[in-house]
């Protein structure tokens, strides 16, 4: 007899068969699942627990039980057997089958009905009646399932959305402790609300790394618990359960009536979640002037593995757990004090700022290759002075399982994160470059947007390989010019040459301009130290006037790096004649306000100052690090002031001497100061674009001198408002324009347009409409030009000095008439107006205004006029029309 006649022999055996039930539901999803808008919209899941295939065409969900048909599934919604289907509650009401579906409601948290009726619009087929319980940011409440789904209601830490429910448990929620940083003589108190009747609750800690112990918590009003039978459950941590500077752990566990338990942390993924909470005891022994990082590893050596291992970290008062470490860097994870990186969990970053968002990923960097231990730190707060991008980096003192370890130097981690703090759009393509700019694909990493490829780098890649005219093009329609130069401009300043095939990024604003920038990275190779030949990395040669390394056109074909690499980016920019002006004047800029004047008095020094205030805060914490590293074994043996020494000596005074004497003076490549009169103006104002589009106005904002000027920080003000990016410089005899949207004005069918190597910048905020006042004002607040008719403008009168009486605004080419009082501000009548002097009133010259309306006037100031009140006003001649008055006190 065959097998397949027994089967036919048996009699047939119902399936089970019943309705879909409601079997899990969010109603605060703060963090969870993602609709298609990528919302946290609430969700309702519904799960077919029998035979055969359910369609729910026709059915309803409701959370108003007077209302049981108010949102209908769609036609064709099948629910395999054994399967699930969420639907989002969001209120968005989408019904359409085979697409996300959303109901015309959202779930409120307080408790309320929620029902799944069948097509008859009275049958409830499950339901969650009179109302379900109160609910909690990203918890879900359900059915629990062991194996199939059962008629037990939870609630789950761990919502699981079209998949089974776990057995679950008693819902530990808010597990609170004081103190935050416990003294040895401290108990800590442990406190959570327990929901779903635990019939146990217990506290396992952990010192250390030493094994656990176990105690009860209670809610019978004893034992540290304040109230009894509230639901917060209390274990109370005896003093000295771990030593001082040791971590303190623990977790809850909650045992329900049926046996099913829960833990809190939920521990479900070993690589992402914390194992305890926890704190540290305070070390009353030691104090720092720096912020002190305290690392916890089981297993010290495993960290300096390539892999890594998994570690704690405890920062101000919170400890992190169970996070990754490993070393970080290429030729540095030999060196005996590593680089290392941590890597926090999800949902538990790092708090660095409560005003910024929390930290994926800190670079904890060694001071191995820098013996004066504040190269990286000055180099990031230069870009940070400059208005460039940058990491923030600070020293920090490392603690390593309770013992002194090293002081390091805390450095952000380049991602979105970083992104969104220096004001970029945490939605742009991030690349990390190995390259000379020479290829989209090879020694490339794309950091964000790696569900795309990498065609936009590609393009810009193939765009600066372009020549002449055709590339610098390019470069106005497509580079942020001005965070460009402001970048290579504070680069020169710390001569990194180890930033042209590798240490950089490159980002581009996706969403927005669509414009590419480099962004910085890797600073231990600056300020005189650089990468030899014989050396290598680890030497003491002192870079900084050694050309073409010290050259200010440094990384462009010109000017190599030792090894003859150079940066495609940088060169196409320095081969731009405009924009080499740019930044040659930007770079003048940034000298003089961060490098300084050799002629500068040393108390002044801006460098010099804050490496004292630096080594001050690190002395006696260096000194511990040296005791337990030594000074690195590479070349002299620096100590700390000795290195620091070296560092100014050799390098900053050098450096001074070489960029302000050796590159600049008459004729020289770096151009002299900025002269105290800026002659510049507005030249086409469109308010109305002929297309129609307000996005493609714009207003042109020119400069008629001789000289390229840096407009970092002005303001654009009256009908729009503006601030210029630094970095933002105009060329001599050139012109700027501002635009409320650069796509648009880019895609205009009519010039300006992309494709005419126009400089451009923006988004200003408003639209402008036609006759609006515009008034342009300097980073110091002084007025520059306007359209509001001649307004008066003085700098620089002192003493000894020669001042600049400027009249903007004026009539072009017509004369300006200056007058000054000594006696008072009038009011004093003439043809003209009140004046703002009194008599007696003195001429001081006439000035003819150029095709801009500016006219200045240079006035000497004698050395014994300190003290002097003079009130000083204008007269256009071209419309008879007075300027403002202005009272200066003469210093």
């Amino acid at each position: 007899m065959s097998f397949l006649f027994l089967l036919l022999s048996l009699p047939a055996i119902p399936l089970p068969q019943g309705p879909p039930v409601l079997s899990e539901f969010v109603a605060i999803n703060s963090s969870g699942l993602q609709d298609e808008d990528g919302d946290h919209s609430d969700w309702i899941e519904i799960h077919n627990p029998y035979f055969p295939d359910a369609d729910l065409a026709g059915w309803f969900l409701t959370d108003d039980s007077g209302d049981l048909t108010k949102w209908a599934f769609p036609a064709t919604t099948i629910v395999p057997a054994g399967d699930f289907l969420v639907v989002f509650a969001s209120d968005k009401d989408r019904g359409t089958a085979g697409s996300q579906l959303h109901t015309n409601f959202k779930l409120t948290s307080s408790g309320e009905f929620l029902a799944l009726v069948e097509p008859d619009g009275l049958t409830i087929a499950s339901a969650f009646t009179p109302f379900y319980p109160e609910q909690f940011e990203d918890i879900s409440y359900g059915f629990s399932f062991n194996p199939s789904i059962t008629a037990d209601a939870h609630w789950f830490s761990e919502p699981t959305p079209g998949e089974s429910n776990g057995v679950g448990g008693p819902l530990i929620l808010d597990p609170t402790f004081s103190p935050r940083i416990p003294s040895i003589s401290e108990p800590v108190v442990v406190t959570a609300l327990l929901l779903g009747l635990p019939s146990q609750v217990t506290l396992h800690t952990r010192a250390l790394y030493h094994a656990e112990s176990s105690l009860p918590m209670v809610d019978d009003g004893t034992s540290g618990d304040l109230i009894a039978n509230d639901g917060v459950w209390t274990g109370v941590i005896p003093a000295g359960t771990a030593a001082m500077g040791q971590m303190l752990r623990w977790r809850i566990e909650a045992t329900g009536h049926a046996g099913n338990s829960t833990i809190s942390p939920a521990f479900e993924d070993p690589t992402k979640d914390p194992e305890y909470h926890g704190t540290m005891v305070q070390d009353a022994t030691w104090s720092s002037a720096l912020p002190a990082l305290h690392w916890f590893v089981q297993n010290p050596g495993a960290a300096g593995n390539p892999n890594g291992t998994r570690c704690s970290v405890f920062w101000e008062d919170t400890l992190y757990d169970n996070l990754a470490v490993r070393p970080r860097g290429g030729s540095s994870t030999w060196w005996p004090k590593k680089n290392f990186k941590f890597d926090f969990n999800p949902g538990f970053r790092l708090v660095i700022d409560p005003d910024l968002r929390k930290i994926d990923e800190i670079n904890v960097q060694s001071s191995y290759s820098d013996k004066s231990y504040l190269r990286q730190i000055l180099c990031w707060e230069t870009y940070e002075s400059a208005g460039a991008a940058g990491c923030f980096c600070f020293p920090i003192r490392m603690q390593q399982n309770g013992q002194f370890h090293s002081v390091a130097f805390l450095v952000e981690q380049p991602d979105e994160d970083f992104l969104e703090r220096n004001n970029l759009d945490p939605n742009g393509a991030l690349y990390k470059m190995y390259n000379q700019g020479t290829s989209a694909y090879s020694g490339v990493e794309k950091k964000t947007r790696t569900y795309e490829d990498h065609s936009d780098l590609a393009s810009f890649i193939a765009g600066i390989l372009q020549s002449g005219q055709a590339r610098y093009d390019f470069l106005f329609d497509n580079a942020d010019l001005p965070a460009i130069i402001s970048y290579i401009a504070a680069t020169t300043l710390i001569q990194d040459n180890d930033h042209v095939a590798k240490n950089y990024y490159l980002y581009r604003d996706t969403e927005g301009d669509e414009e590419w920038q480099f962004l910085p990275w890797d600073k231990d190779l600056t300020l005189g130290r650089n990468y030899t030949l014989t050396g290598g990395v680890l030497n003491d040669t002192m870079f900084a006037d050694d050309d073409p390394y010290s050259h200010p056109l440094f990384g462009d074909s010109g000017h190599r790096k030792i090894d003859g690499w150079w940066n495609r980016l940088i060169d196409a920019c320095h081969d731009s004649p405009r924009i080499r002006e740019m930044y040659l004047r930007r770079l003048r800029t940034l000298m003089e306000e961060i490098l300084q004047d050799p002629s500068t008095p040393t108390s002044d020094l801006k460098f010099e100052e804050r490496i004292a205030a630096l080594q001050a805060d690190m002395d006696p914490d260096v000194a511990l690090d040296i005791a337990t590293w030594g000074i690195p074994s590479w070349g002299a043996q620096l100590d700390f002031q000795d290195a620091i020494n070296q560092l100014i000596q050799e390098h900053l005074e050098v450096r001074r001497h070489h960029l302000f004497i050796t590159h600049s003076g008459p004729g020289g490549l770096i151009p002299e100061s900025a002269s105290v009169a800026s002659p510049m103006g507005f030249g086409v104002i469109e308010a109305e674009p002929i297309s129609g589009n307000q996005e493609e106005e714009f207003i042109q904002i020119m400069n008629p001198g001789p000289e390229a000027i840096d407009i970092s920080g002005w303001l654009l003000e009256g009908g729009v408002s503006f601030t210029f990016d630094p970095g933002t410089v105009v060329p001599a005899n050139d012109s700027v324009l501002v635009s409320p949207n650069l796509r648009a004005f880019r895609s205009r069918a009519s010039g300006p347009s992309a494709g005419q190597g126009i400089f451009v910048v923006g988004p200003y905020s408003r639209n402008l409409a036609p006759g609006e006042e515009l008034h342009l004002f300097d980073k110091e607040g002084a007025l520059v030009t306007t359209t509001g008719g001649p307004a008066l403008v003085v700098r620089g009168m002192k003493a000894g000095g020669t001042a600049s009486i400027t009249v903007v605004g004026a009539t072009p080419q017509a004369f300006q008439h200056y007058a000054f009082s000594l006696t008072g501000p009038g009011p004093t009548t003439s043809p003209y107006g009140d004046l703002s002097l009194s008599p007696p009133i003195q001429m001081a010259g006439i000035i003819r205004a150029d095709s801009l309306g500016n006219a200045t006037k240079s006035a000497a100031i004698p050395p014994g006029a300190s003290g002097i009140v003079v009130w000083l006003q204008a007269l256009d001649a071209g419309t008879l029309t007075l300027t403002n008055g202005v009272q200066v006190n003469i210093p």
